[in-house]
């Protein structure tokens, strides 16, 4: 597999379509794309709107050959769960199986990262909790015999991308929100859980200090962090055997169910 830079990162089908627009830099993009050595997009895919809700790639980050899954989170916030959000779901559910298809194949670890928009809503994006497709795409994570890792690069999303994404080891901007909805018969609650208290609570491992803003040069600096930290998470998780991966997966979703159930369970 050939990698080239991520500054001139030009796929076959950028060549023959001239048309096509670069990615935008996006905070959370931008800081993905600067923490790693060589970036070359696979392939995108765009919502109704024309804005980018999935890019896939192939990058090296301090040594280490991965693939990456960039989910673009929508501006809108949570909006009323329709037929058609159902379906693009599901789309999007089908787009990252091929990509984890990709990494059992090459023997490469996934890097998924949850990015914003550019100018976000103030409101957490819905989570996928609700697609049918949702087992099937837990299940191509179990079998995964490659470490998975998770960086959410936002300031605020959703505590369901947790039950959507099996990680092995993730990580989280610090001071960034994340909202919980409980719902029981008579009416729903929402919370917003800290980083640092699902730090706590062993659902992240970490998080990454600084505010992000690529422009400035705390932001630049943030994208250095960032990358140390994933050099650093990529040694330790590719050293772990299949079997250990599973164990930790299963282990990390008990921690979640435990979570809901207690937050649940003191609104009753």
């Amino acid at each position: 597999m050939r990698f080239r830079s991520m500054n001139t990162a030009v796929s076959k089908r950028d060549r023959r379509s001239p048309q096509r627009k670069a990615l935008p830099q996006w905070p959370g993009l931008h800081m993905i794309l600067q923490a790693c050595d060589e970036f070359m997009e696979l392939r995108r895919e765009r919502g109704s709107s024309g804005t980018h809700r999935l890019v896939a790639g192939c990058a090296t980050i301090g040594g280490h050959r991965i693939l990456v899954l960039i989910h673009c989170q929508s501006a809108g916030g949570e909006k009323l769960r329709t037929v058609k959000s159902a379906q693009r779901r599901a789309s999007e559910f089908r787009k990252c199986r091929h990509v984890i298809d990709l990494a059992r194949k090459f023997k490469q670890p996934l890097l998924v990262c949850i990015v914003d928009p550019p100018a976000p809503s103030g409101r957490a994006a819905a989570g996928w909790h609700d697609v049918l497709e949702l087992p099937e795409h837990l299940l191509s994570q179990w079998l995964l015999d490659v470490p998975i890792v998770l960086a959410v690069l936002t300031k605020r999303s959703s505590c369901n991308l947790f039950g959507s994404w099996l990680a092995d080891q993730s990580l989280a901007l610090e001071g960034s929100q994340f909202v919980f909805l409980a719902r029981n018969r008579e009416s729903n609650h929402r919370y917003r859980l800290d980083a640092e208290r699902l730090v706590r609570d062993r659902i992240i491992d970490k998080t990454v200090p600084g505010r992000l803003n690529p422009a400035s040069p705390v932001g630049t600096a943030m994208s250095h962090r960032l990358k140390r930290m994933l050099g650093q998470i990529l040694g330790e998780v590719q050293r772990i055997a299949p079997d250990e991966l599973r164990v930790r997966r299963e282990q990390k979703l008990a921690r979640i169910e435990a979570m809901v159930a207690s937050m649940c369970g003191a609104e009753n």
